[in-house]
């Protein structure tokens, strides 16, 4: 199972969308949440769900009310480089959503692509047990995510 899952994120907010393996989609006062490999991810492991680059622009498209150009999407990928927040986040800007990142990696893909109008790169160094993203990168893509929540409300 890729490491990533549990702290990819994409929410959408005010019209804005947060991008991930877990998405947010926050509108008004509306938050509703999505995960690579659906809502059973959220309690199951989903082997390799993450890595489907088409399968975030899928699961996007289904979204009701649509995206559209007033809409903001966040992707939050902890390697900075997850197929299923890239394939999101690629889609979003092809809608013309505004977008952004938030990598805990320097330079990260979300940042290389150039699909992403800010990216946050969280560098937060080695994490203790070799492999995981759930202690250090976990904790940094949360604080900042939070933080542009409550921004953005």
């Amino acid at each position: 199972m890729h490491t990533d899952t549990t702290v990819h994120q994409l929410t959408l907010h005010v019209q804005t969308y947060l991008l991930g393996t877990l998405y947010s989609i926050l509108r008004a006062v509306l938050i509703i949440s999505l995960i690579a490999g659906g809502d059973f991810a959220l309690r199951h492991p989903v082997e390799g769900a993450e890595d489907d680059r088409r399968d975030a622009p899928a699961v996007m498209a289904a979204l009701s009310p649509a995206l559209n150009y007033q809409d903001s999407v966040i992707g939050i990928a902890s390697s900075g480089r997850t197929p299923w927040v890239l394939g999101g986040i690629e889609y979003a800007k092809s809608l013309g959503c505004y977008t952004a990142g938030i990598a805990c990696t320097s330079p990260s893909r979300l940042r290389l692509d150039g699909n992403c109008a800010v990216v946050v790169e969280a560098v937060m160094g080695p994490e203790v047990v070799t492999g995981s993203t759930r202690m250090k990168a976990g904790t940094a893509t949360k604080l900042v995510s939070w933080s542009f929540g409550v921004r953005l409300l």
